[in-house]
């Protein structure tokens, strides 16, 4: 076995691409860790220090005055004209005890602040750890008992065997303890080495399954004696050191180096004397949880492999398989966002590759699983995963492996093209890129994909800073003239005539001139609007800017910010859109050029007598075409999205009743805007067709083709759906043919145009490129 790993290890080390990737998320992965381990948390400030180290030599809570410190540290963010005499001496006592810290740190005091509330939650939460188990189990029970829920019910049953294992957990000896806990969030915060993880694997896998594919040496190897067997065990082999090996190396790394510095405390405590762990179930060690949480991820990884394995062994062609892998990402990423872990089908939730990879969540709450009608606790249920699935998938892919053959396609298959009528040039293209290419496939998944994205249902923020703004929101909608502009500086009289009044009210308080109940009545019954001023101030000043800029307009609205955030600024819809249209038009692109090259029917072409410039210009039309209808489905999805989730805006209303367009630089409605966005998705769609072409004309190469590709159009907009617009602003200009939306602010109109020409002198650019590439390499 260990010669076959070896074999397959000499053609992987020859591929620099291999290391190239290797050697990027390694560097990553680390970087990552170190700024995040660098971060400063409660722990690290020296007030919350001293404390702890009061607490473990023996000081009681109550005897560290954490109450009376707080509240000499909140004094100093008074503002001294509002004080009376004795709040000023407080004060002014307090300024020259912390005097030297106000000089050294400008963040002094609200670090400090947070710190010691962070210091004494969790305190109070060990102290009362008990109490608040005892509640939760008979909380539990009483939500079982409701009517509502049927005997059966997943919920009602889940809800009785939470209470049991929380009073077992009652009589038994916890060992509750304060300590250093930034360890615990910091592992908490790595998800991202997880999903560098899934992109490392992919691309390994692809140099060690494909090299002999697209070589066409797998007839040869099987001409050895057990050569096709020798040559799949090596390949498996290879892949699970391969993961193996990078999983273990990153996270025996990040332990290691979070314990050196102390972060995780004192071992020997119980998890439960974290936060984090308040819901979980098992009396378990920091010690043991990490050994667990260490093991996990190795298990992890190995599943990882498997299901990646099992991709590359089931599926041959390159560019299949990359959409396969996609659309499992896509789906395996919706479930984990969109199902609710305690639905009927929460299943789907927890086979979920995302769920499955968040080991540290397995251990801060009980969570069952439905299997069926059976309950199953969920550590339980990826125990049996990883050891009854990981072999099993392994076992799949070797048998399916050891049965490959190359897939010869010869000259038979224009005979058959024949019989289907695609007599013409063009008939001839679509039949061997949708046929050969398998790209029907593909295209079945892009409808799929794109009639799911335009379901997608947001959650709203139903905050008190929301219902500030609808109240106000409710007062001033509609058409903003002379007239609404006269109705927002009444109510900010309003608001006005609401602080006078406050300031009258504290003088009679001071005065004694009124009870302590009478004042927090009136207090409460003025602060119930004033609360709501803040958001006041945000509508009236982009009305005011917008109306400065129209000028008077029937077409001018004051319209919900949400509409706005939804189309132009936080939906990750785009960003969805981005990448499964980008990755349908590279693949289709490859399809195309590539299929002459891997089926050796270069010189089969020379014999058309149309010649190689005219099948190049077909080609190119194929994909104007097909950007063109793409772009067209897109713009029905983002159309069909904003209606389900009641966005839509009107044709006929200017831009500018929206803040984050109105400094867009031109007044215009949203009709000329939505056409100009057509125009820019449809350009920036064929300028992918255009790079996909030059790529794989220039390197002749499919990995490399997709490789670049995808860091070009899918990582861009991966950050994008993860991290929001307001950073990498520069890497979506080349990705950018629906998130553009979320960038138009930045841009302003002048920036739009800019980069719209910027995209049509790239596409002609490359068109003359590619046409010279092509034409050179048919001679």
């Amino acid at each position: 076995m260990f010669k076959n790993i070896k074999g397959e290890w000499i053609k992987l080390k020859a591929n620099k691409s291999f290391f190239l990737v290797f050697c990027i998320i390694s560097f990553i992965s680390i970087f990552y860790f170190f700024n995040l381990l660098n971060e400063e948390f409660p722990e690290d400030r020296l007030i919350f220090q001293d404390n702890l180290s009061k607490i473990n030599n023996g000081t009681s809570i109550e005897d560290l005055n954490i109450e009376e410190n707080l509240k000499k540290l909140k004094s100093l963010l008074a503002i001294p004209e509002l004080m009376n005499g004795e709040e000023k001496i407080y004060y002014n006592k307090n300024l020259e005890i912390y005097k030297k810290d106000l000089e050294n740190d400008k963040n002094f005091p609200l670090n400090d602040i947070m710190s010691l509330e962070d210091f004494k939650n969790r305190a109070d939460y060990i102290e009362g750890y008990k109490d608040e188990l005892d509640n939760s189990s008979q909380n539990l029970k009483e939500i079982s008992r409701n009517p509502v829920l049927k005997s059966s019910s997943f919920l009602k049953r889940a809800s009785l065997k939470k209470a049991e294992a929380y009073k077992k957990l009652v009589s038994e000896n916890i060992n509750l303890t304060m300590s250093n806990d930034k360890g615990l969030y910091i592992l908490k915060n790595l998800k991202l080495i997880d999903y560098l993880l899934i992109i490392l694997l992919f691309f390994t896998a692809s140099n060690i399954f494909q090299l002999d594919r697209e070589n066409k040496t797998i007839e040869l190897i099987s001409s050895f004696n057990n050569g096709t067997r020798k040559s799949s065990k090596g390949k498996i082999g290879l892949f699970i050191t391969i993961s193996f090996i990078f999983t273990f190396i990153i996270w025996f790394i990040i332990i290691i180096s979070i314990y050196s510095k102390n972060y995780f405390g004192d071992l020997n405590r119980s998890i439960l004397s974290c936060s984090l762990f308040r819901n979980f179930y098992l009396n378990l060690s920091i010690k043991k949880f990490l050994y667990l949480f260490f093991l996990g991820k190795l298990l992890n990884s190995l599943l990882l492999a498997g299901i990646i394995t099992l991709i590359y062994s089931f599926f041959k062609d390159t560019k299949f398989i990359f959409i396969i892998f996609i659309s499992f990402i896509i789906l395996s990423f919706s479930s984990y966002k969109l199902i609710a872990e305690n639905s009927n089908f929460n299943l789907l939730f927890y086979l979920s590759i995302f769920r499955i990879l968040d080991i540290f969540n397995r251990f801060t709450d009980i969570r069952y699983i439905n299997l069926f009608g059976l309950l199953i606790k969920e550590n339980l249920f990826y125990a049996i995963v990883n050891l009854l699935l990981c072999p099993l998938i392994f076992l799949i892919s070797l048998e399916i492996l050891l049965k490959e053959r190359n897939n010869i396609v010869n000259k038979e298959i224009f005979s058959f093209s024949k019989k289907i009528h695609a007599k013409t040039l063009l008939g001839m293209e679509i039949f061997k890129s949708f046929i050969m290419g398998k790209m029907y496939i593909v295209f079945i998944i892009l409808i799929a994909s794109l009639s799911f994205t335009s379901q997608i249902k947001l959650k709203g923020d139903e905050s008190f800073k929301r219902i500030a703004y609808l109240y106000n929101f409710e007062k001033l909608k509609g058409n903003l003239n002379s007239s609404k502009i006269k109705d927002i500086e009444d109510l900010e009289k309003m608001y006005l005539k609401l602080e006078e009044k406050e300031k009258i009210l504290e003088d009679k308080f001071l005065k004694k001139e009124i009870s302590d109940q009478q004042y927090n009545i009136e207090k409460f019954d003025i602060n119930r609007y004033l609360n709501k001023k803040e958001e006041f101030l945000r509508i009236r000043t982009d009305a005011i800017n917008s109306y400065e800029i129209v000028g008077e307009n029937k077409d001018l609205f004051i319209i919900d910010e949400r509409k706005g955030e939804f189309n132009f600024e936080k939906s990750n819809v785009f960003a969805l859109l981005n990448i499964i249209s980008y990755t349908f038009i590279i693949l289709y692109s490859l399809s195309l050029f590539s299929i002459d090259r891997i089926n050796k029917l270069d010189s089969f072409l020379k014999t058309f007598k149309n010649g190689h410039l005219k099948l190049f210009n077909l080609r190119i039309l194929i994909g104007l075409i097909l950007s063109f209808l793409i772009a067209i489905l897109g713009s029905l999805v983002i159309l069909v999205n904003s209606n389900n989730n009641f966005y839509f805006i009107e044709g006929n209303i200017l831009i500018q009743s929206l803040r984050q367009l109105s400094n867009f630089g031109r007044v215009m409605s949203f009709y000329k805007l939505y056409i100009l966005l057509f125009i820019y998705t449809f350009i920036s769609l064929f300028l992918s067709f255009e790079i996909g072409v030059f790529l794989e004309n220039k390197f002749k190469n499919t990995f490399f083709t997709l490789l670049i590709s995808g860091v070009i159009f899918i990582i861009p907009n991966i950050i994008l759906l993860f991290n929001g617009p307001n950073n990498y602003f520069i890497l979506n200009y080349l990705s950018s043919a629906y998130t553009v939306r979320v960038f138009l602010e930045k841009l302003g109109y002048v920036g739009f145009i800019g980069w719209l020409i910027n995209m049509l002198s790239l596409i002609i650019f490359l068109f003359v490129i590619n046409r010279e590439i092509y034409i050179a390499r048919k001679k």
